[in-house]
């Protein structure tokens, strides 16, 4: 019913002052008001759940949610909304340029899928021009996109890389124990990242 939630994974202001509720688990949003009054719920098509919710809200009032690709070899990607939540462009989801570092299972049609620990990724925030900024975090290296995918500004940093003790590889790997796939321990780097995770301001 109206101002329940299954799994409330966002808030998000509109330009308009509403505040949007993102319910992943529920397949909707919430509308409020400033005063916090229930306004409107809007259907939420989507079965693909990221925690944390990597979607936003633009100054034109566009909505922006990650749905996975059907293709498992191919990147998920970014639909972009206008405030009715009608779908009116896609764009890949920003990946690192050597592809997905990760450990995957497969079981039937599911698959589950986990990082390689201490491996590289492209981290990404939405902006509020619709943009994108991409972290490569093995890399030192910062990325400025534009929603069409347009590069315009690439900031690099050197820096000295820090081993990845077998000690630190051993515990890492514990936490892996659920996980019914094969894990490699040679795909795990040498070096640690040297950005662990990245905000937007």
């Amino acid at each position: 019913g109206p101002g329940e939630f299954k799994n409330a994974a966002a808030l998000l202001w509109a330009p308009n002052g509403e505040l949007w509720t993102v319910d992943q688990r529920g397949g909707r949003i919430s509308v409020f008001d400033t005063t916090g009054t229930f306004q409107n719920s809007k259907r939420l098509e989507s079965f693909f759940q990221m925690m944390p919710w990597p979607g936003g809200i633009d100054r034109e009032g566009n909505f922006y949610d990650v749905r996975s690709n059907p293709d498992r070899e191919a990147p998920n990607f970014i639909v972009r909304f206008d405030s009715l939540l009608r779908p009116n462009d896609t764009v890949f989801v920003p990946e690192h340029p050597a592809g997905a570092q990760r450990y995957e299972h497969r079981d039937g049609n599911s698959a589950t899928t986990i990082s390689i620990p201490f491996s590289g990724k492209a981290d990404w925030h939405l902006v509020p021009d619709g943009g994108l900024w991409v972290v490569i975090t093995d890399r030192y290296e910062l990325i400025r996109l534009t929603w069409s995918g347009d590069t315009v500004r690439v900031s690099r940093k050197s820096y000295d890389p820090v081993p990845v003790t077998s000690e630190e590889i051993d515990e890492a790997l514990e936490g892996y124990s659920w996980f019914e796939g094969e894990v490699d321990r040679s795909r795990i780097p040498e070096v640690k990242p040297s950005i662990r995770r990245s905000a937007l301001d």
